[in-house]
């Protein structure tokens, strides 16, 4: 118990989560620059790895933003579709020309829309390549944050969130406008919340994982129907007791809106 105790002080200390932030941070910008000056050709525009084969929506042509991939049948990768739709988040553009599968895609539009508010709050006239990788970037640094504290509230070392923030899955997707580790992360930010009992906070970061995966609206939805299922407990109160304490307002409702947004 005392050595619990000890290792619950130790890792409370919010300078080893900051350090572990650092290591991210650094690994990640040095793997980014290399992968920026070999494969990108030293233009960030190209991380989205987009293909002559969808063409470019007019909007950002006009911008700057070409594919890096030349060649009628050469499609790039997925994070090209995610990226366009930042710049068009209701789909009144021409965007829907220039993806594969629109409707599949704008289900998906969790990163998207992230990328499209911070831009906007932070008064950007639109979202280039570099500000859609920024904001992705600084997502993963506050999840990565949110993470190390949350582990080490458990008594597990703050390093242990790099198994995920410095991975290969979180890296590429990262690297190449992909919502995989978006969601993750999302998801990350909602569970801290949600462990720390703020359940209305714990929504926001939660819609956006569904939004981006949208299966992962089953997380919220099952820590709900956990919830429901401990209300419904009846004890020696008998049944009608438990349908009352069910009818009674609780925070955790709030844990219906992801699911219902991803329905929606």
């Amino acid at each position: 118990m005392n050595t619990a105790a000890g290792n619950s002080t130790k890792y409370a200390s919010k300078k080893l989560s900051f350090w572990v932030v650092f290591l991210f941070a650094l690994y990640t910008m040095i793997s980014f620059g290399i992968y920026l000056e070999r494969s990108l050709k030293g233009d960030v525009n190209n991380h989205i790895l987009a293909g002559e084969m969808f063409g470019t929506p007019v909007e950002l042509m006009e911008r700057g933003v070409e594919p890096l991939n030349r060649g009628a049948e050469n499609s790039g990768w997925d994070g090209q579709f995610y990226y366009y739709m930042s710049n068009d988040i209701f789909g009144v553009k021409d965007t829907a020309k220039h993806i594969d599968s629109p409707s599949y895609r704008y289900q998906r539009i969790g990163l998207s829309l992230f990328s499209s508010i911070t831009s906007k709050v932070f008064l950007q006239e639109w979202v280039s390549p570099s500000w859609y990788i920024s904001s992705y970037f600084f997502l993963l640094i506050f999840a990565t944050y949110a993470g190390a504290r949350l582990l080490a509230r458990h008594d597990i070392h703050p390093a242990f969130i790099l198994l995920w923030s410095l991975s290969v899955g979180t890296q590429i997707t990262l690297f190449n406008a992909l919502p995989d580790a978006a969601a993750d992360a999302f998801l990350i930010l909602g569970a801290a919340a949600l462990l720390s009992n703020r359940y209305a906070l714990s929504v926001i970061p939660l819609c956006f994982a569904a939004l981006s995966r949208e299966a992962y609206a089953l997380f919220p939805s099952a820590v709900l129907l956990l919830h429901l299922l401990y209300i419904l407990k009846t004890d020696n109160d008998g049944a009608g007791a438990g349908i009352k304490r069910l009818m009674a307002w609780r925070a955790e409702y709030f844990l219906v809106i992801p699911g219902a947004v991803t329905v929606a």
